[in-house]
Parts: structure tokens; sequence; C-alpha cells
């Protein structure tokens, strides 16, 4: 595969190597998603904290805590009853009940997420896991979600494509690479 390399940008960061195939538009775009993960994983504990500060100020301490756990016992009881759901649409789709697109199953996995969402400490994530068992809004979320997910497999799948002839080889032992008996004995003390 021809690469060539760019020259270092201006953050110090190595740039990334543009393939004869045009890939580079794709990997640019997943270098960026991947800074952008880094920068919401390092700022929601913050914002999460900043929260429950607020809201303890507002509210009191008592009220904002009786919320978190209140909040952690319904994304408990609401990922154990999507589980399920997701687990019978499954099984109902695998079985040929259902001839749907599938898009009963990824809904009901956004639903689980946005569950998963709620047993998470903080209210930022909570609102956005109650957000996520609405279906309007998970209607709204799933074709931009798996829009982003099948450009990601396609920018993948390409690795994985056949090139040229398949060669089978069967492996046969050569009689003479067997291991030979020992001829000396080991000696007993």
């Amino acid at each position: 595969m021809l690469l060539r390399s760019l020259s270092r940008c201006s953050t110090g960061r190595e740039a990334l190597a543009v393939s004869d195939r045009g890939d580079a538009g794709r990997l640019g775009t997943m270098v960026k998603k991947s800074g952008l993960v880094g920068m919401v994983v390092t700022a929601l504990p913050i914002l999460e904290l900043i929260t429950f500060f607020v809201l303890g100020a507002r509210l009191g301490f008592l009220l904002t805590f009786v919320l978190s756990v209140a909040l952690f016992f319904l994304g408990s009881w609401l990922f154990r009853y999507r589980l399920a759901a997701v687990a019978n649409a499954t099984a109902s789709s695998l079985v040929g009940q259902d001839h749907s697109d599938g898009s009963k199953v990824s809904s009901g996995l956004l639903a689980l997420v946005g569950a998963g969402l709620l047993i998470l400490p903080g209210f930022i994530t909570g609102s956005m896991g109650l957000l996520l068992q609405f279906k309007p809004v998970r209607t709204l979320v799933l074709p931009r979600l798996t829009g982003n997910i099948g450009s990601m497999v396609g920018s993948v799948g390409h690795r994985f494509t056949p090139r040229g002839d398949v060669i089978d080889v069967d492996v046969v032992p050569n009689p003479d690479s067997r291991p030979r008996p020992s001829t000396s004995s080991p000696e007993l003390l």
C-alpha cells in the first residue's frame, strides 16, 4: 500500500498518513471524533459535580441526594425491564416471527443504553437517560447513530475484502521430522 506521510500539524501531533484509496477524510473524521470523546469523558465528571453542587445549593443537599439515589433505582429497574424487552425482540426477529428491519431491536438497545445512563451517578447522564426512554427521542437519535456506525464499519470493512486468488493448503507432517526415541537410558541414583 502506497503511503505518503504528511508534515507535523501545528498542535504537535503526527498527521495522518494518506493512502492511495483516499481514506484521509474518514481517518481524519475518526481522529476528530476520538478527540471529542476524550474531551467529553474528561469534562463530564466535572460537569456532573458542578451540577450536583448547584442543585444541592438550590434544592438542599438531602433532596439532591434522594433524587440521585432515586435515579439510580429507576435506572436499575428500567435496565432490567429494557433488557428483557430487547431479548424478546431479538429472539422473535431471529426465529422469524418479526420481519421488521431491526428497528425494534435497535430502539430497544438505545433505551437500554438510556437505562444504563440512569444508573450512572449524576444529573446530566440521568437526564440523557430519561430522554432516551421516550420513543420520539429515540426515533430522532437512531438514524444519526446508525449512520455513524455504518460509516465506521464501512471504513474498516475495506481491509477485509478478498485480494486475488485463494490458495488452499493442507499441511502434511514430514515423516523424517518425527521425534526419535532416546537411545540412552536415564541413570537412577
